[in-house]
Parts: structure tokens; sequence; C-alpha cells
């Protein structure tokens, strides 16, 4: 019984620790080297938005004038701000998106 409860506590400590890291109890995405995964840079608008593959992200006030990288997956964007996951949204597959100006890796 004890073993069981360890391991229950350890798994639990687990996911607060990464929720309190990353803001997200799911696996991050900061630990894929950004170098490899292409990416690409933006400034939050004053809006609180930015514009990626002609997909409009709203992030929220708090992000205004911040720098942060989006990570571009086959299904996905992953919004990294200081290496911390703060938003993922589906990824939008249009035929007219053609190039992401900017995209690096």
């Amino acid at each position: 019984m004890r073993q069981i409860e360890t391991k229950a506590v350890g798994a639990l400590l687990d996911l607060i620790h990464r929720y309190q890291k990353y803001g997200s109890a799911m696996q991050p995405a900061a630990d894929v080297p950004t170098a490899a995964v292409p990416h690409v840079c933006r400034r939050v608008h004053a809006s609180g938005q930015i514009m990626v593959a002609k997909q409009t992200i709203s992030l929220g006030p708090r992000f205004r004038g911040q720098d942060v990288t989006v990570l571009v997956e086959d299904t996905q964007l992953r919004v990294l701000h200081e290496d911390r996951q703060i938003a993922v949204v589906r990824r939008r597959h249009d035929h007219l998106n053609g190039k992401i100006y900017g995209l690096k890796g």
C-alpha cells in the first residue's frame, strides 16, 4: 500500500512541477530544441495578438509588446514565451498559406 502511495505522490508532484514551470501539465514543447523544429519569432501586437500563416492567435494583454517564438508543427502552432508554452492552436492547412514569413529551421 505504501509503495502505491509513494508512486502516486511522486507522479502528482511531477505534474505540479510541470504545471508551475510550463503553465501546463502537458509535456512541454520546449524540451525539443528550437533549432531542430521550424519556428518563427513574432512580437505581440498591442491588441495581444500575433499572426502566423494567415492565422491570428490571441495571447491576451499580458504579452503585449513581448517577443514570442512559434513552433510550426504539422498539426498545430505552439507559442512559447521565455521557453514556456503559453498557447497551442490547431494549424489550418490552407493551400493559400504558402511560405511562412521568417520561418527558421
